[in-house]
């Protein structure tokens, strides 16, 4: 039989660039085609438009949880499979999930589609903002499906030993955005639909790109619409939960910290906050890939009972994390402004000032995010989805939201952006401690 266990045996530090690099050029692909998307939405359509767009989050976060629940867990769960060579259960799962995805995500297109004025009251939008809500969020939904699929496919492709295709997808999506951007906004001026249009149509080129595995002569994931016991999706959503907490509580701490954002700081303060967030968002990526891809090598270590391979990735990956979040750190407290300013038009001092006061707050957010990221990637590849979940619901919910009571009444115009930063240093403390309990030496000899 082809030795499917390469990676657990390869030496690491090539093997961990091999996934690193194909995944980081790809996210840098999406992030620098989301940025440009900002760009081009606050130079063209203005403050205004960056703040809906900033309104959606929650909604968004809510739909990107369950998909890459799915998508994460199932994937976890193929890779450990491929380690012990039992590729009959990594197809089922693989085939289960992508069905899941389509399913969940047409009906969550459709809802969504019929209850849109609802959910902008839910989420605080003044009626000035609802016409462009609807600009962006409806032509968005139809094109969800195709989303969730190209999050699904991602995932399962990397785990297949394929992550230059899966990069490649990202990178084609990231090009035809900004190309899409520029026509649609920039010549056309079609405002949010224009950009919302242009999202849809790189996410449905993500997707026909990452179809191409369907057609690799040696691939080892095979897709069939016939399955049963579909009780093990549900044990792999499980161990992928922690990617659901996050993401959903990241929308749930966004849709306060907006209001209160609103209510402290008017239209200007959350565009301010928009801008951080698009500041931040290259070097938060950047931890991501780091992460995806230490959980897509630890899994099959894992399966294959590799432990100090798997302990090599995981030291390779905490130094990156830490060196990325210190480079992005140093970025963001010596440029912030001039970061900033590229994303709106024309002087608006006192727009780049609150900014600023934002940015300098959430700077450490590099560093602790990166490594908290890190371990929960870790965790989840070891199958310990309860451990991986608590430090997401520390980092994303439990933490903000109660620095945010206990700032609120002190420094309420900074309580939003201090609690994300209080949140993820404490966190730090509850992952090292999860580590310490889950350490490789304690499962090598429980294994």
């Amino acid at each position: 039989m082809h030795n499917r266990t390469s990676v657990s045996h390869a030496p690491a530090g090539r093997t961990f660039l091999k996934y690193l690099l194909p995944s980081l050029i790809g996210l840098l692909a999406i992030s620098s085609a989301s940025i440009v998307d900002g760009i081009f939405i606050g130079r063209y359509e203005g403050e205004t438009a960056l703040a809906a767009i900033n309104l959606l989050i929650p909604i968004f976060s809510m739909y990107a949880g369950l998909f890459y629940m799915l998508a994460v867990g199932g994937s976890v769960s193929a890779g450990k499979w491929i380690g012990e060579q039992n590729l009959d259960d990594s197809s089922a799962i693989f085939s289960k999930t992508l069905i899941a995805l389509a399913l969940i995500s047409i009906l969550f297109a459709g809802s969504s589609f019929l209850l849109a004025d609802a959910l902008y009251g839910l989420l605080g939008a003044q009626d000035s903002l609802k016409e462009l809500l609807n600009d962006y969020f409806k032509t968005l939904l139809p094109f969800l499906p195709i989303q969730a699929l190209s999050v699904g496919l991602y995932f399962f492709v990397r785990i297949a030993g394929k992550p230059a295709l899966a990069s490649a997808a990202l990178i084609a999506a990231a090009v035809l955005n900004i190309a899409l951007d520029y026509l649609f906004i920039a010549k056309l001026d079609l405002g949010l639909y224009g950009a919302a249009l242009a999202t849809g149509l790189s996410q449905l080129s993500a997707l026909l790109v990452l179809l191409l595995y369907f057609f690799q002569r040696d691939k080892i994931l095979h897709f069939s619409t016939r399955q049963k016991n579909w009780s093990s999706l549900a044990a792999s959503a499980f161990n992928g939960l922690s990617e659901f907490i996050n993401e959903m509580s990241a929308g749930t701490v966004a849709f306060i910290i907006n209001l209160l954002i609103i209510k402290q700081l008017g239209t200007q303060g959350l565009a301010a906050f928009s801008l951080v967030n698009y500041t931040m968002f290259i070097g938060l990526l950047v931890s991501f890939s780091i992460a995806d891809c230490l959980q897509a090598l630890s899994s099959q270590c894992y399966g294959a009972k590799q432990w100090d391979q798997l302990r090599r990735f995981l030291l390779i990956a905490l130094a990156s994390s830490i060196s990325v979040g210190i480079a992005f750190s140093a970025l963001l407290l010596s440029s912030a402004d001039s970061i900033m300013a590229v994303f709106i038009k024309g002087q608006n001092p006192e727009l780049l000032e609150q900014a600023m006061l934002f940015a300098s707050i959430l700077w450490p957010v590099f560093i602790l995010n990166g490594l908290n990221i890190t371990l929960s990637a870790y965790l989840t590849a070891l199958h310990k989805a309860a451990a991986s979940s608590l430090i997401a619901l520390c980092r994303s919910l439990i933490l903000p939201l109660l620095f945010i009571t206990l700032f609120i009444n002190f420094l309420p115009e900074y309580s939003p952006v201090l609690s994300i930063t209080l949140a993820e240093g404490f966190t730090l403390i509850v992952a090292i401690l999860l580590y310490w309990r889950f350490r490789i030496s304690r499962m090598k000899a429980k294994n």
